[in-house]
């Protein structure tokens, strides 16, 4: 059962810092907390698709999304029918594969052409595929084969060793068993899967699989995206029984998830907005642009490979730690004391053009210095973790130097990052505009060291960077407490405690934060936004509440009634302000 309140509408302009156009004004957080919305959902029989008017003017591409998704209201848009079949549209296919008018007021509808040339493409590769899952109209799945009749028996090939080991998690396999394995029923029945094409319908990503065998279903995709854009509308959501599909178009690029996790709509498109961060941080906005202004159908993953990796431990990121869902950083539990010494180790250690500095391990924060006119978004933050958690091992191994643009920061042009491991653990890494600066970078980090060295704070590093010294659920001593998430709005950093009984194993994780998710969701609802939400059930009690200076997010024993549950919380809320020095990073390091 659940219990809600209704809330009140809290919404907060959007912000976004650049380098050429920044805030002069100094403040007291180390840490930009814009976010950004999503669409509503409209309800259509036992389908529902969204959409809504272009946000842009066409040729246009916005950069970022700098609008608030925490506290998104709803969006206005209009329902777009849907249809049985392209009769109804008007439209009919003839046996080559072309699109043609069987009414006359569709020969003139502004998506007819491309359409055409799309449904071509469709048509002719379903006779090259062995089999296509569809979903009927009562919104149940059906699998279809490309047989000679509708009256043939439709044959589903078994499982073969190939597709058992790629479901057991085996990637290295050749490339022909990975060519294989896409568009099998094994890849089709993947819990998510992201895919990434250009406006031309070209593949240029796909998290399962391989791109090449994709060329028919990006068609497909392309040909509803460019169908609603034609009618001066965005495809935004497709909603069945059992999967969510996602699109989001950012300039030349068509980012889609198909899903059957529960997540909503609006954490989906979240994540695929990491994803085209992602694409943004290694080749910029401006160079995306225009490579797909000269050249339409350009194949992009000559240009992103060996960045699959990135991607790959991007996706698998954002859907399964709470920084992506609350759009927050985590910070290393560390003594207010080592933690200002530090920081104050980090700011006397500096050059000219220098613009960020930082200390990281295990993908929270130990501290940072920037200069004082720039913030740093906490999305463009995960991007940095994720290019060091992925190339941990190579970073090991010496000192790296590598260009990286950060899309909430400035999505025109390159930092060039200084990559150092100081020990096991930790990470130094300086962030500036030279990009001659890697020897003065290099010397300034020997500098550093011998500081922190001398001010004994690598040994407390070192003995917070331990596993056995995570923070802990008992630390808060409350007897039915099983876990909990809490997150600072104004300084957008989060706390998490370790995983413990009974969440000790990857299935009760994962359905723990699946329930997060859920209570996430109904706190943030476009269509109807909440104060506090309770939940009960007969694995556990959660309880959600929102406030214009935090979040938090509760997992109680399902034994505790909603008032001792309150009174829990009230507890645990003293607690953490007890403990927030420890916690958070409360003050600001400047280089200037």
């Amino acid at each position: 059962m659940s219990s809600s309140a209704n809330n009140t509408n809290e919404t907060s302009p959007a912000r976004s810092v650049a380098m050429n156009n920044v805030n002069e004004a100094k403040t007291s957080s180390c840490l930009s907390s814009d976010t950004s919305p999503t669409g509503k959902a409209i309800k259509i029989p036992s389908i529902k698709i969204t959409h809504d008017k272009l946000p842009y003017a066409e040729g246009s591409s916005p950069a970022m999304v700098s609008d608030d998704v925490e506290t998104a209201g709803p969006v206005d848009g209009d329902v777009f029918e849907v249809p049985d079949s392209l009769e109804d549209l008007g439209y009919a296919v003839d046996e080559e594969g072309n699109l043609t008018a069987s009414t006359g007021s569709a020969g003139s509808h502004p998506g007819r052409r491309r359409l055409n040339s799309s449904i071509k493409e469709i048509v002719k590769g379903l006779g090259e595929m062995g089999t296509n899952e569809t979903f009927t109209e009562d919104g149940s799945s059906a699998v279809e084969s490309s047989c000679s009749s509708v009256d043939d028996p439709v044959t589903i090939a078994e499982p073969t060793s190939t597709d058992e080991q790629l479901l057991n998690g085996v990637t290295d396999l050749s490339s022909s068993q990975q060519l294989e394995f896409t568009m099998s029923i094994e890849w089709a029945n993947k819990e998510k899967h992201v895919f990434v094409l250009s406006d031309s319908g070209k593949p240029i990503y796909t998290r399962h699989g391989t791109e090449d065998r994709l060329v028919t279903l990006c068609g497909v995709m392309q040909a509803l995206v460019s169908f609603v854009h034609g009618e001066g509308d965005a495809l935004r959501s497709i909603t069945s029984k059992t999967h969510t599909i996602v699109f989001v178009v950012r300039g030349p690029i068509l980012l889609v998830s198909v899903s059957r996790s529960g997540e909503s709509v609006q954490q989906l498109v979240v994540q695929l907005t990491y994803v085209y961060n992602q694409i943004v941080s290694v080749l910029t906005h401006g160079q995306l642009t225009r490579i797909f202004k000269q050249k339409s159908n350009f194949d992009l993953r000559r240009l992103l490979g060996g960045t699959e990796k990135l991607l790959d431990g991007l996706i698998d990121w954002s859907q399964s730690d709470a920084g992506a869902l609350l759009c927050a950083v985590k910070c290393l539990p560390l003594s207010i004391a080592y933690r200002d010494t530090v920081g104050d180790d980090l700011q006397n250690c500096k050059i000219k053009d220098l613009v960020f500095g930082m200390l990281i391990a295990h993908d929270q924060l130990i501290q940072l210095a920037r200069m004082s006119r720039y913030a740093l978004h906490p999305a463009d933050l995960h991007l940095i973790f994720n290019l060091v958690r992925c190339n941990a091992s190579g970073f090991r191994e010496s000192e790296s130097w590598t260009p990286v643009c950060l899309p909430r920061f400035d999505q025109s042009g390159f930092l060039h990052a200084y990559v150092y491991f100081i020990t096991e653990h930790v990470c130094l890494l300086y962030l500036t505009i030279d990009k001659e600066a890697f020897y003065s970078l290099s010397e300034l980090r020997v500098k550093l060291v011998d500081k922190l060295t001398r001010h004994r704070c690598l040994d407390a590093l070192a003995e917070a960077t331990s596993r056995l010294r995570g923070l802990r659920v008992a630390h808060v001593e409350l007897p039915d407490l099983w876990h909990f998430l809490y997150k600072t709005r104004n300084s957008a950093q989060y706390i998490c405690p370790e995983y413990e009984a009974p969440y000790n194993t990857e299935k009760e994780r994962n359905r723990l934060f699946a329930m997060y998710k859920y209570v996430h969701h109904r706190l943030h609802s476009p269509s109807l936004s909440l104060k506090i939400l309770y939940h009960h059930s007969s694995r556990e009690s959660l309880l959600g509440w929102v406030t214009a200076s935090f979040e938090l997010y509760v997992a109680f024993s399902p034994l505790v009634t909603k008032p001792a549950a309150i009174n829990a919380v009230n507890r645990l809320l003293r607690w953490v302000k007890k403990e927030e020095n420890k916690l958070f990073i409360l003050s600001s390091h400047f280089y200037d």
